[in-house]
């Protein structure tokens, strides 16, 4: 590979972009000991500096070392160690000088995987706006460490300096979004990623103008025919069946048991047994929570058992302040109208919030209790139930899916007709619906609170909904 993106142009841009204090060794020898435990670094100036330039390759300790099984501990890493020295007002320029190296990079192809705790590609960030830095920097640092030769950037190295830094256009800088994942949270996204970019295309976000945080958007599946296709979108829920389906912990048992080959099965055969209808609805909302908000699943619907009329519970954290979280009910709704949607999935939040469980609750359910392993429940049970002085409990937020019909005749539009008008139809849904939103939620004084909207147009959606599902399990419902 051409080598300008490399282990020691990222440690450079790091080190630019933080204090004098934090030195490249400190960097440097933190991040390789989340890898190595025995490969400590951080007071080797020799070592370290023939890394950053580029004059020496990483060593075997690392190279040979290094797997995704250490992801979780590597994006541990960068959220309480790395990020904290950074410099808050260069994080931004880190994202862009990271992405301009990669596309400097002629020689990687935009379906080359960049990711490891997300499967994010090349191509995938060359339209991507929105970024969760721990996580982007965990990617990054295994995409250098495992598939580039340092060496390789010796060429390139001394391009990257303070006037390199420095010389970003601050319109792209203001493009540029950093969701904060905060403090950990205990818990594990649950989905596997794998396969979502390949269902799901971003169309467009629009604001609300609420007073907490929120998000609003628009995505769509893939087109063949003039039609959406759900070929991506069936193999995606198919790898996430059984997460959604079963905790945490009830996955390990089939792990441990040898068994994951029959998870997918056995989910299909409780939604046959158990179906409310709407699966696929809560499904996505699942799917939208955990890729998109990255607010890791409490318990899914199944979980809670269709008395509750919650679409499952997701816990957020919204802050690098450890006392700033969010519950994050659901509420998913398909309908032939993007408007009937969203009536309906408000009607199902004013019952969710007259009757949700509260985070005591939660914590001394059955359920909870048979979610996860014991750690992470205390963990956990800290956050919703905190004991520290000054610690405030979750806030209250509402997650939201919403699928509706395109409403386009297929025969009337050429291909490539029919991809613009299909996008500038969902552009004009989202975005003539956004003040009836923002209306809904200030009429039924949900102000307060925080809420995170996902979109997505189907052929048809009454019966898409029962028939995408039924194709996924294998029978009817």
């Amino acid at each position: 590979m051409a080598g300008h993106l490399c282990f020691g142009s990222f440690l450079k841009i790091l080190t630019l972009c933080s204090p004098r204090s934090t030195t490249q060794k400190f960097l440097c020898g933190t991040m390789f000991l989340a890898v190595n435990s025995m490969y400590d670094i951080r007071e080797d100036d020799g070592t370290v500096g023939h890394l950053v330039n580029c004059s020496n390759n990483i060593s075997p300790a690392i190279t040979d070392e290094i797997s995704p099984e250490h992801a979780p501990s590597v994006l541990a890493c960068f959220e309480t160690q790395i990020i904290p020295k950074l410099y808050p007002e260069k994080r931004k320029h880190i994202v862009h000088a990271l992405l301009d190296l990669l596309f400097q990079d002629d020689d990687i192809a935009d379906d080359v995987r960049i990711g490891t705790i997300t499967s994010n590609t090349k191509g995938y960030y060359r339209l991507e706006y929105r970024y969760n830095l721990a996580e982007m920097l965990t990617d990054f640092f295994f995409f250098v460490v495992r598939t580039v030769d340092n060496k390789a950037g010796r060429t390139y190295i001394q391009d990257v300096s303070r006037e390199y830094i420095s010389s970003f256009n601050q319109d792209e800088l203001n493009r540029l979004v950093l969701l904060e994942s905060g403090a950990a949270t205990g818990l594990t996204m649950s989905v596997r990623g794998k396969g979502f970019e390949d269902a799901f295309v971003p169309v467009c976000q629009i604001p609300l103008g609420l007073r907490n945080p929120e998000d609003y958007q628009i995505f769509r599946l893939k087109i063949e025919d003039n039609e959406f296709t759900y070929a991506g979108l069936k193999k995606y829920l198919n790898t996430n069946i059984g997460r959604y389906v079963y905790s945490r912990a009830e996955m390990e048992r089939y792990k441990a048991e040898g068994d994951l080959e029959s998870v997918g099965m056995d989910a299909a055969q409780y939604i046959r047994e158990h179906s409310t209808g709407n699966e696929l609805a809560d499904m996505l909302l699942y799917a939208f929570l955990e890729e998109v908000l990255k607010a890791p699943k409490l318990l899914s619907s199944i979980e809670l058992g269709a008395s509750t009329n919650c679409a499952g519970i997701h816990l957020r954290s919204i802050g690098r302040d450890t006392s700033e979280y969010q519950m994050v009910y659901g509420s998913s709704q398909m309908e032939g109208d993007l408007k009937s949607a969203i009536d309906a999935a408000f009607d199902a939040v004013v019952q969710i919030k007259a009757k949700r469980i509260t985070g005591v609750e939660l914590v001394n359910s059955a359920a909870f209790g048979r979610s996860v392993d014991v750690q992470t429940a205390l963990a956990v049970k800290d956050i919703l139930i905190p004991t520290k002085q000054g610690q405030e409990p979750p806030g209250t937020a509402f997650g939201l899916f919403l699928g509706y019909s395109l409403g386009l005749n297929p025969e009337d539009y050429s291909a490539t007709e029919f991809i613009e008008e299909a996008v500038a139809r969902m552009e004009s849904a989202i975005t003539e619906n956004a003040e009836y939103i923002s209306q809904k939620i200030t009429a039924l004084h949900l102000g307060m609170h925080s809420f995170y909207i996902y979109v997505l147009p189907f052929n048809n959606a009454p019966q898409d909904k029962t028939s995408i599902i039924n194709m996924l399990i294998g029978g009817g419902i």
